[in-house]
């Protein structure tokens, strides 16, 4: 199921402390793109495989219990949008980890 591929990804250790840099969550978001596609799109297919059942998938909510995961997806969101319009997500707004 494609909602497993992508809140793996979205898990791995360490994406959080590179997103919480602007320098170098540019250069990871270039060089990873499927990330970017991956924090936009797994709600979407975690809500078209989940119809019909009435309990969550227990690998997507192992990733929406770990906070910084799900601000390091959402920060490359707003990184991808924000970029055309204002140069991208300014660290000083990011609760990431930076060590």
């Amino acid at each position: 199921m494609l909602t497993n591929v992508y809140t793996t990804y979205l898990s791995f250790e360490g994406v959080e402390k590179i997103l919480a840099s602007r320098k170098e969550r540019l250069k990871f978001l270039d060089a990873n793109k499927l990330y970017a596609y991956a924090a936009g799109n797994w709600g979407n297919h975690a809500r078209i495989a989940s119809s019909g059942y009435t309990q969550v998938n227990p690998q997507v909510m192992d990733f929406l219990e770990r906070p910084f995961k799900v601000e390091a997806s959402t920060v490359a969101l707003w990184q991808s949008s924000a970029e055309r319009y204002t140069g991208g997500v300014p660290d000083s707004l990011l609760y990431l980890p930076n060590e």
